[in-house]
C-alpha cells in the first residue's frame, strides 16, 4: 500500500498456508470494499488499486498461460486462482477463456447437461487448454 505521496507504506502479507484461509481473506476484503479496488484507506487519492475482483479478463490469460496445452483438475485451477489472482475460484476466468477467447479445448464433466461457460467444481473432472 502506498501513501498519498506514493511512498511505499506497508505490505499486506498472507501467511496461513491453507487455501481456505486465503479464500476467506479475499472474501473479507471484497466485503469491506465492494467497489472491487481493495482500497482500505481514506488516503487513497492517487493510489493505484491493489487488484480488482470483478474483471476476469485481466487474469484469464495468466490462467491460460499457466496451463497451456495441459489438462488441469479443479483443485489445480482453484489453487492457481487463489494464489495468482484476486479470485477465490477459477470459474469466471474459465468462462472467459471458453466463451470469449475460445482457448479451452475440452471440458470433461460428469454433468451431461453442462452448458458452455459453466464449471461446477463437484462435477468437473478436468479442463484441457489449447
Amino acid at each position: 500500500m502506498r501513501t498519498t505521496a506514493s511512498v511505499l507504506n506497508y505490505y499486506l502479507v498472507f501467511a496461513s498456508q491453507h487455501p481456505l484461509g486465503l479464500e476467506k481473506m479475499k472474501e473479507a476484503m471484497r466485503k469491506i470494499d465492494q467497489s472491487g479496488s481493495y482500497c482500505f484507506s481514506d488516503a487513497s487519492v492517487g493510489q493505484s488499486s491493489l487488484f480488482r475482483f470483478d474483471n476476469p479478463e485481466q487474469h484469464s490469460l495468466n490462467l491460460y498461460d499457466g496451463f497451456r496445452g495441459k489438462r488441469a483438475r479443479y483443485p489445480e485451477l482453484r489453487d492457481f486462482a487463489l494464489n495468482e489472482t484476486p479470485f477465490t475460484n477459477p470459474k469466471s476466468m474459465l468462462r472467459d477463456l471458453e466463451c470469449n477467447k475460445d482457448l479451452v479445448a475440452e471440458v470433461k464433466s460428469t454433468d451431461p447437461k453442462r452448458r458452455k461457460g459453466t464449471f461446477n467444481e463437484e462435477k468437473l473432472v478436468y479442463v484441457k487448454f489449447k
